[in-house]
């Protein structure tokens, strides 16, 4: 069985803290000529912007969840997600 990805768009500070996330649209399951919605942020100074995979454990918990107990971390130059206080 495939594994699904989830993908989430975070604005987020210079510090790792989240300022504002949202979950990346999924395809249209069928394409019924209606274009799909699309937005945006542009982040202000000391803020960044990117799309990260989230881990399984935490695809179907609430946004809310995500924001209260994740920071974004640069791994090898990529923006990650960790839990608040971890190291890793």
């Amino acid at each position: 069985m495939k594994e699904t990805t989830v993908k989430i768009t975070v604005l987020y500070r210079d510090d790792g803290r989240i300022v504002s996330v949202s979950r990346v649209a999924k395809r249209q399951a069928h394409d019924d000529g209606v274009p799909m919605m699309r937005s945006g942020v542009e982040p202000g100074q000391g803020q960044k912007v990117a799309v990260v995979e989230i881990d399984r454990a935490w695809h179907d918990r609430p946004l809310a969840d995500i924001h209260q107990h994740l920071v974004v971390a640069q791994k090898g130059g990529n923006p990650t997600l960790r839990e608040r206080g971890s190291k890793s």
